[in-house]
């Protein structure tokens, strides 16, 4: 019964009374990234007259920033409608070590101890989807893909659902006009881009509608939603909980063992032949000299089907320079001429032993990494992180 009651009251004091002092408004607090710090202005000239709006005088980043700064930006005005978005800031991934600002699990995790921190101020609670961008975005070492936004969005939307918060879907809204309203950088907007995302925070905060059932908006969904668009999957589609993947010295040698226990991918588009097996930054510094193959086969199957045993050429870790997505510390299994190509949605499983040798490969990195089949489109379809023991 509190949603929009004060802005409805509002209205009926204006139509009897005419004029209200500012302090008798109701207080409107957004925050967000310097996408709503573009929207701001404009939507308080929209509330002129029927709220006092704010935002905090800095770029409120990611959820992990506002964790620190929550306490400061609510401070003790008792607020009637507080608009709120973290996102891309949270989706940045940091070139250095390939990892995002927050995983995805942070980011839920997050955004639910702030909501319930957001809830106890009793005002009206509004979440805004984060914007679209296009294509991938790299600045100075940290990277943005478009594929990554509508998966924490709908990280975001069941945390929203679970807590009752009403939902202002600026991804939907934007993303038929980003070619008309985003700027040059393809993050930011123009102005009348965002005088569009003001009229729809204004409208969310007057129009008291319930949350939508928004078609796609499930984690489910809106993978599905990124892979038949084409977009590149990064590191989102689903390996078995178990996989792991076990590197083991033959003795005092130069010599690896590697272990695969069974990994599924999900092809997210029709690549063709598969070439390379990648485990993506295996090594603990860029290696300069090719492996060598010794022995060992791998077992590949696609959608459960009958297994193919794979006698891979060589074990390959060496690039001068990064390339298709590959880097100098990636361990390459070469499969090309393995003779099968999944489909978009295919699932492909892979397992088995194989072992190379190399005068000058630096010892393993232990922890998690990135498994990927690489294709000559050049694609990299990948699963989610599988873990590596160096023994």
């Amino acid at each position: 019964m509190r949603r929009h009651l004060t802005l409805l009251l509002l209205a009926i004091t204006v139509l009897l009374c005419g004029n209200v002092s500012a302090d008798e408004l109701p207080r409107v607090l957004l925050l967000g990234d310097s996408i709503s710090l573009g929207y701001t202005q404009p939507t308080i000239d929209l509330l002129d007259g029927m709220a006092s709006v704010s935002h905090p005088p800095e770029n409120c980043q990611s959820t992990e920033y506002a964790l620190v700064r929550i306490e400061a930006w609510l401070g003790s005005t008792p607020w009637d409608v507080i608009h709120f978005n973290w996102g891309i800031w949270d989706a940045h991934h940091f070139s250095s070590d390939d990892s995002f600002r927050t995983t995805h699990a942070e980011y839920e995790q997050n955004l639910r101890t702030l909501v319930a921190r957001l809830k106890t101020t009793g005002a009206q609670l509004i979440w805004a989807s984060t914007t679209p961008l296009q294509g991938r975005i790299d600045v100075a070492g940290i990277w943005v893909e478009e594929a990554e936004i509508p998966i924490r969005n709908a990280i975001a939307y069941q945390v929203m659902v679970d807590n009752g918060i009403a939902i202002n879907d600026l991804y939907a809204e934007m993303l038929p006009h980003l070619a008309q309203l985003q700027s040059a950088d393809n993050v930011h907007f123009t102005p009348a881009g965002y005088e569009f995302l003001a009229q729809r925070v204004a409208d969310s905060i007057t129009s008291g509608e319930p949350v939508p059932d928004y078609v796609g908006m499930t984690r489910t969904n809106a993978e599905a939603a990124v892979v038949a668009a084409g977009f590149t999957l990064g590191i989102i589609t689903t390996s078995p909980s178990n996989a792991a993947v076990t590197v083991t010295q033959v003795g005092a040698t130069t010599q690896w063992d590697i272990n695969v226990d069974p990994i599924t991918f999900t092809a997210n588009a029709n690549a063709g032949d598969f070439e390379w097996l990648v485990f993506e930054d295996f090594f603990s510094a860029n290696s300069t000299v090719a492996g060598t193959y010794i022995s060992g086969t791998l077992s590949v199957s696609v959608n459960g089907g009958a297994a193919s045993s794979i006698t891979p050429a060589f074990a390959n870790g060496t690039f001068n320079t990064p390339f298709g997505g590959l880097d100098p510390n990636d361990l390459l299994i070469n499969i090309f001429g393995a003779g099968f190509s999944p489909s978009e949605g295919d699932k492909v499983t892979v397992s088995g032993s194989v072992r190379f040798s190399s005068t000058d490969v630096p010892a393993p990195a232990a922890g998690p990494i990135n498994a990927a089949f690489w294709s000559s489109s050049p694609d990299l379809i990948q699963t989610d992180e599988v873990s590596v023991s160096v023994l």
